[in-house]
């Protein structure tokens, strides 16, 4: 299916993952019609220059939790939800 700029409810709702990855990859809308009426309209999400001061924090304090030797990590959620005793 070629995705254009507009398609019915029915066609989002067959082809959203098509649809997702035309926007993504062309930085363009797709509106979708619901009848002859424009219903909702799908949009690429702004691209981040540069990571704000809150992500390049997580991403040290990432790097500081690899280095400890004495961290532990959980392989799926039941074992952490154990871990901390939930």
């Amino acid at each position: 299916m070629s995705i254009t700029n507009t398609v019915s409810v029915s066609e989002a709702r067959a082809n959203f993952t098509k649809i997702g990855r035309q926007v993504s990859e062309t930085r363009k809308s797709v509106t979708v019609f619901k009848g002859s009426t424009p219903y909702l309209v799908i949009s690429p999400a702004p691209l981040a220059k540069e990571p704000n001061e809150e992500t390049l924090e997580a991403f040290r304090e990432l790097e500081e939790i690899r280095k400890d030797p004495s961290h532990r990590t959980h392989e799926d959620a039941d074992e952490l939800f154990a871990a901390l005793g939930i």
